[in-house]
């Protein structure tokens, strides 16, 4: 995202140098620095030594630094992590040198990254509470069938009357549709063994 700001922030700012490269006065500087207002930061035309011609910035005290001054064409040079920098020459061997303001790039930028951070943030705590609703749905079921399976053996004495709850048409119920089985399967044995055993005494 930054890459992107950055880059939107270099064509805004060579777009400025290329309209004032067409004319390059004093008035159409003055126009090109009101009309982007707070993103301009240095707007100015040098000779072929360096010297400022005409110039506006926004903080008084800044100017272009000496190698920006010297440069004949800068397609947009990061400066001071807020400042970049562009150098367009004109028709008439002057120079633009125009400084664009990455303030509000920067701002963007900690804005989507907050926003991305907040959504990152309510992604994890949906996801958490669907993980610990899902679970519940499984452990549940579960949790039944072995409190049936507790109470069938429980202090050694085998209850095949207990049977466990279906309580769902999932896998878990075909689970306990099983056990079930298996003890009407078992107290059948178990009763057969019974009868078995009276019929040989």
């Amino acid at each position: 995202f930054w890459t992107v700001q950055l880059a939107e922030s270099a064509e805004s700012a060579r777009t400025v140098a290329a309209i004032v490269v067409r004319r390059p006065t004093p008035e159409t500087v003055n126009d090109a620095f009101t009309t982007a207002i707070g993103r301009l930061l240095y707007l100015g035309v040098v000779d072929a030594d360096g010297h400022v011609l005409f110039a506006r910035s926004e903080r008084d005290r800044l100017t272009p630094p000496d190698d920006v001054l010297r440069a004949d064409h800068l397609e947009g040079t990061l400066r001071n992590e807020r400042e970049l920098w562009v150098v367009r020459p004109t028709r008439g061997g002057e120079r633009v040198v125009l400084a664009w303001s990455l303030d509000r790039s920067i701002e963007a930028w900690f804005r989507m990254r907050r926003i991305f951070t907040f959504a990152t943030v309510v992604a994890i705590g949906v996801a958490s509470c669907l993980a610990f609703v899902l679970s519940r749905s499984v452990t549940r079921p579960l949790e039944s069938i072995t409190v049936s399976l507790d109470a069938l053996t429980r202090q050694g004495q085998w209850n095949l009357r207990t049977r466990v709850a279906v309580r769902t048409r999932d896998e878990i119920g075909d689970l306990a549709v099983c056990v079930n089985r298996f003890i009407s399967e078992l107290a059948r044995l178990v009763s057969n063994t019974r009868e078995a055993a009276e019929h040989v005494v």
